[in-house]
């Protein structure tokens, strides 16, 4: 009797991510991680984490870079990704830009934009199944962040800066990657 009423909620539950939705932000969410399966490049020169930003003026064109880009993305968060998407950059001559607003360098939080670049043991450490739930319905929990998300201006001014966060720059530094730090100047 339980399995029958089960099967019969989560149709409710995919009705209502439909009509609400929540089903469309949240793939536009997932888009902007490209799945470590699914993504036939490599080698990328540049990966671009933090803020949301317009990179032209500080990529080259000639240059192949992936962007994980979400609003108000705090330095802790970009570290998080940075260590689960680096393989993703050139051997010995990739390069990491950080993008982080002046006041969000010193935050924590992990939100749910920031859950589908996490690994599965990354989410356990941090307990971090609330976001998971939130990603389910980004409507419903942070609609104004949605807003800001889909349609928010991206950042076009900054400065380079001395990364705040010195397990960065270890980081980056045992993996032979360039580390770039900017701040967001608004």
């Amino acid at each position: 009797m339980v399995a029958p009423l089960m099967k019969y909620i989560k149709k409710i539950q995919r009705i209502l991510q439909r009509v609400s939705g929540n089903a469309f932000v949240r793939e536009k969410i997932l888009e902007k991680n490209p799945g470590t399966f699914t993504e036939k490049r490599r080698n990328f020169d540049v990966l671009v984490i933090g803020d949301k930003y317009d990179v032209r003026e500080i990529v080259p064109e000639d240059k192949m870079y992936l962007q994980f880009d979400a609003p108000d993305r705090n330095l802790f968060a970009s570290y998080l990704i940075l260590r689960g998407k680096f393989s993703w950059l050139k051997e010995g001559e990739g390069k990491c830009i950080i993008v982080c607003k002046k006041t969000n360098e010193k935050k924590k939080n992990i939100s749910m934009f920031d859950i589908p670049f996490l690994h599965t043991i990354t989410i356990n450490k941090f307990n971090l199944k609330k976001q998971q739930t939130e990603l389910k319905y980004p409507m419903l929990f942070h609609p104004f962040l949605v807003l800001k998300f889909l349609f928010g201006r991206k950042y076009d001014v900054s400065s380079v800066e001395l990364c705040p966060l010195q397990e960065i720059e270890d980081f980056c530094k045992q993996r032979d990657i360039e580390l770039e730090y900017r701040m967001i100047n608004k």
